[in-house]
């Protein structure tokens, strides 16, 4: 995913989330240029982590292959 920031956390959480919870090789990213964006959606995902039905899955994707880099422009 790439986001400006502007989008709801929970959102970005819940997609990133969406793909991990599928295959513990899935590769959940993000990128974003707002170093807060990227720290609240990493919240907002062990957040969501705790509740999620795939949970094991989820967590060996998000661990093993999930990324998130902060970028100087989306540009």
């Amino acid at each position: 995913m790439i986001s400006d920031g502007s989008a709801p956390t929970k959102w970005i959480a819940s997609n990133l989330l969406a793909q991990a919870k599928h295959d513990e090789m899935a590769i959940p990213i993000l990128v974003t240029n707002s170093t807060q964006f990227a720290e609240e959606v990493n919240r907002e995902v062990s957040k969501k982590l705790k509740n999620l039905q795939e949970r094991n899955i989820a967590v060996k994707a998000v661990r093993n292959c999930g990324r998130m880099f902060v970028v100087d422009t989306l540009q």
